[in-house]
Order: structure tokens, then sequence, then C-alpha cells
């Protein structure tokens, strides 16, 4: 028979189904349904181990009491890792009290009986974090230095070296000018200008390094190099400054060079090409020694140096081909040279004879050229040099001065670098846009000699 407890007075059984002590006859309460066993009472009873109530409760109490003082001991991360650590146990505690069931599902409802299925085993503590992989340290790469950026040019600061202008001149030498203290060589293009102490021979092969100088022409900066024996041609560009009369001769001019061209007669019908004054030309020519002039100038020791005989007649050499009445400048005005300079002429040392050319502009308004000073004349604002650099053609070329050129810095027999419209004005007479010295380096460096557009 099933007892639901004692009786409070005599200690005696109480029936389930009794209201009353059938001992001492105290009434009773009838429990009307079984409490809900707690988490240890399930446990015993699962095990079919018999416990009392009061033994279950102060098992609880210990056991909860004994939790708390870990916990507080070893901190807020232990509790962390135990809640962390059964949380299928927890869910499932939570589960029976939503649907009041005293067994987890598949346990076989054991009871105090202890039978079905064996108790599941303890709960899987979850794993424990992985420990940090160690990261070697790090050895810092030596500073390199930054790389060193070389100095911009600043002409206003005399500690800054300037920029290295040097460029390399290869060619033949046509041109070799004793009083500028200089030589020209043709490339192929426009002829380049080297001021030298020591000058090399007309026709010679050279290659040399050289600086700029102020007015344009260069200076040697380093050992000129002979390139073989002289050459039979050149070829060499430039800007007609001057055309004889009957057309048997022109100068070729660039920048410190004015370079007398001779045309070769005509032959089988066909007449000498003799470019136009102002126009732009490339021309090829054959370098030929020439004899030595005497001394009155005379190249052939009979004659005028223009190829005319002692009666004056034409004598065997260059053609004479009709020049047109724009390219014939004779010297007008007042200003009037007293002498010529140089005196004696000077020896070029060779003759160029066009062998071909080609015309790139018919006629341009601006030139480079070098000549002689023969005259200087403030009052009529005109300053007089050789249509040549050398003065090879006994010819001359007078030039209007403008109001911003002192011409008077300049004396006659003195090499000049000038800038100029080659085309003749009505008068005959060439307008000068700038004037520089060349004679030697010094005077081609010289700044307070530049005026006009070629001042600095």
């Amino acid at each position: 028979m099933t007892h639901s407890g004692t009786c409070d007075t005599c200690a005696a059984p109480i029936l389930a189904a009794h209201e009353y002590c059938v001992i001492c006859g105290r009434s009773v309460a009838v429990p009307s349904a079984a409490p809900t066993p707690g988490p240890v009472e399930r446990a015993t009873q699962r095990r079919g181990i018999p416990v009392r109530p009061q033994v279950a409760l102060f098992a609880g109490v210990l056991t909860f009491g004994f939790g708390s003082l870990i916990g507080a001991g070893v901190g807020p991360g232990v509790d962390t890792l135990l809640a962390a650590a059964s949380p299928t146990a927890a869910a499932t505690d939570a589960q029976l009290a939503d649907t009041g069931e005293t067994d987890p599902p598949g346990s076989g409802g054991g009871g105090s009986s202890g039978g079905g299925a064996p108790p599941p085993g303890p709960a899987a503590s979850a794993p424990l974090p992985a420990a940090p992989i160690p990261t070697p340290p790090v050895t810092p790469l030596p500073e390199q230095p930054a790389p060193e950026v070389p100095p911009v040019a600043d002409p206003d600061d005399p500690e800054v070296p300037p920029a290295d202008d040097t460029t390399t001149v290869e060619g033949t030498v046509v041109r070799v000018n004793e009083n500028a203290g200089s030589y020209s060589v043709a490339s192929g293009g426009l002829l380049s200008t080297v001021h030298a102490k020591d000058l090399p021979d007309p026709g010679e092969p050279v290659k040399v390094s050289a600086d700029p100088l102020f007015n344009g022409t260069l200076e040697e900066a380093g050992g000129r190099v002979s390139r073989g024996k002289p050459a039979d041609s050149a070829t060499f560009s430039g800007t007609v400054t001057w055309v004889a009369p009957d057309g048997s001769r022109y100068a070729l001019s660039s920048s410190g060079a004015s370079v007398l061209v001779t045309v070769p007669a005509a032959s089988g019908g066909k007449e000498a090409e003799v470019p136009e004054l102002a126009s732009s030309v490339t021309v090829e020519v054959d370098v030929e020694s020439a004899p030595a002039a005497d001394a009155d100038g005379n190249a052939d020791g009979k004659g005028r140096t223009d190829g005319s005989g002692d009666d004056g007649a034409a004598a065997e050499g260059p053609a004479a081909s009709p020049a047109g009445s724009d390219q014939e400048q004779a010297i007008s005005g007042a200003c009037t040279p007293e002498a010529a300079y140089p005196d004696p002429p000077v020896d070029p040392g060779i003759t160029l004879t066009q062998r071909s050319v080609n015309v790139e502009f018919e006629e341009l308004s601006f030139a480079s050229a070098e000549g002689i000073v023969q005259a200087v004349c403030d009052d009529e604002n005109e300053i007089v040099i050789s249509a040549d650099d050398l003065r090879q053609s006994q010819a001359d070329l007078t030039l209007t001065v403008p109001d911003d050129v002192d011409a008077s810095k300049f004396e006659p027999g003195e090499s000049v670098l000038v800038n100029l419209d080659p085309s003749p004005e009505e008068d005959g007479t060439i307008t000068l846009s700038g004037l520089a010295g060349d004679m030697g380096t010094d005077g081609a460096d010289d700044e307070k000699l530049g005026q006009g557009d070629l001042a600095d």
C-alpha cells in the first residue's frame, strides 16, 4: 500500500487514501500530486538511490554555496567558461521546465526503480581557446640614405655649378679666321664656329668638345682630334648675305661665320645656279687648295681675285653669271672706309666651289653673319663691315644702326657678329638688329659688347 507520509503527532504512517491518522485520529491533508523532483532527486532516482527530501535540499544548498565561493575566488572568467562548457545541460533544464517533463527525452523515465537507458555521460567540455601563435620579432631594415639630387643651376648663386652645356663638334674645317681666332666646321647643317688659341688647317676633318660662349659661338673645351687626311668635299647650310654683282661668288652666313662660295662656270649650255640674296640654302662644295695671294691681294698673281686679268678681261675660272639689281650691294652714303681691313688680305688656304645647291627658303628677314669692321659713322648711324668674315671678296656691307645699338664700341679691323635683315633697303643699306664682339674667346664671351637683339 502506498504511503503519503507520516503523522505529525504520532509519526504513524499515513495511507494515501486516508484523510486522518488511523492511530491517533488526527486529520491530515492529502497531497493532490507528488512534487516534481529537483535535479539532485532526479539524478538519484535514475541511479535507484532513495534520498530523503531534507538531504537533497541540504546537498543542493551546499553545492550552490560551494560553487559561488569558487566563482568569486576565480573570477568572472571561470563563470563564463563554466556556462559555456555545458550549453546542452542548461538548454535541457530549460526545456524540462517549459514542458513539465521530469526526465529528458531518451532517458527512459528511470525513476526510483533504476530501469531504462543508462544515464548520459558527463557533458563534453567546451574546447579551450587556441593558444596565440607567437609572432617572431621583425628586424627593421637599415635606413637607406636618400638619393642625392643634383642642384639646379642658379646664375645668381655662385656656389651652384652651372649646367654642363659641353657639345661635340665633328666635321670638316671650311674656314679659318685668324682675325677672330676661330674656325668653322661643316657637318651637314649650320656651321659651328669654335674659338681656339691653336687653329687647325683648312680642310682638316676634326672632332672636338666645345662650350657655348655669350655671342652664340663656341670655345674648345678639350683636346681637338684630327680625323684623317684633308677632305675633298663638305656640306653646310646658311643664309645668303651677299652675292657678287657678276654672280660668280656669294657669302653663305651663320652665327660667327660668313663663308665665301665660288659658283662654277656654266657648261654644256647649262647656266650656273646662283642662289638669290636672303635665301636659305644647303650647299655641297668641293674643297680645293687655293694659291696664295700676292701682296696686292691677287690670288693668281696676274690680276684681281675675282678672276679678271690685268687687262680687265675675264680669265678662265669661275663663270660670271649676271645677277639681278636687287643683289647689287655697293657702299652708299657718307660712311666710307678710310682703309681696307685686313691689309694685306688674308689667304683662306682653300677654295670652296659649289657642287650642288638646294634652296630651302627663298627669302628670309633675319640672318646671323660675321664680318670685319671697316668704318663706324655715328653721325650717319651706319657701320660698314666686310661681306665675308675674311674680306676675301674685297666687298663690304653698309648697315643701318638702330637707336639701341652703340657701334662706337668697336674699332675698324675688329671682327664682329651681327644679326640683320639680309634684304637691302632702297638706298642699298641693310638693317642691323644686333651687334656683338667676336675678337677671340674673351670678345665673344663679353656680355657688355652685346647690343640690340644680341644683348643679354
